[in-house]
């Protein structure tokens, strides 16, 4: 599985790991990143 994650891009990378490994809200990542929430949705998804 680590490799797999290793193959995303950066960001969505960094969005997955925010999300699953330190249990972050979207809003949270969102805020984090200066990005939508829905644009961490997405990211997830497609991660």
């Amino acid at each position: 599985m680590l490799a797999a994650i290793d193959k995303l891009p950066e960001k969505r990378r960094k969005i997955f790991l925010m999300s699953n490994i330190e249990g972050l809200k979207y809003a949270e990542i969102a805020d984090q990143l200066n990005v939508s929430v829905n644009t961490v949705k997405t990211q997830i998804k497609l991660a």
